[in-house]
This record gives structure tokens, sequence and C-alpha cells, in this order.
């Protein structure tokens, strides 16, 4: 699952993320694969901030990509 970032940069600036068109499953799990995983939703439009040791030691990637905008969830 997703990848971990081991740049120098990372370690002291946060990754800022912007979702344009579909929605999608964010993944962001622990310092190693054997962590469970929490997902998230990102619609278009949302902003996610990480910092810290989840910017540079924790995996995350996308798992999953809509084929359509999702306007609301029930």
């Amino acid at each position: 699952m997703g990848h971990v970032d081991h740049s120098k940069l990372c370690a002291t600036s946060p990754l800022a993320s912007i979702s344009l068109g579909n929605a999608a499953v964010f993944l962001i799990g622990g310092l190693t694969c054997d962590v469970t995983p929490i997902p998230i939703l990102l619609r278009s439009g949302d902003v996610i901030v990480i910092s810290g040791p989840a910017c540079w030691c924790a995996y995350r990637g996308v798992l999953h990509i809509t084929r359509r905008n999702i306007a609301t969830i029930s």
C-alpha cells in the first residue's frame, strides 16, 4: 500500500495536497505496511495537510478513484 517519503525536505516542511476532479479514497497508515491504514474520502476541493512523523515515515497512498464526482454521502 502506498509509499513513504524519505526526503529531508519532508521532515521539516508539511505536505499539502489539493484534490481536484473525481473523489478518491486516500489511505494513511503507520511506520510499516503491517499497520491497518485509515481511509479518508477526499472530494474535489478538499485539502489535506500532513506534517510531523506522518509526513516522513507513514505509508500513504490512494486506494481508489471514483468514476464521477461525489456531491454528498448519506
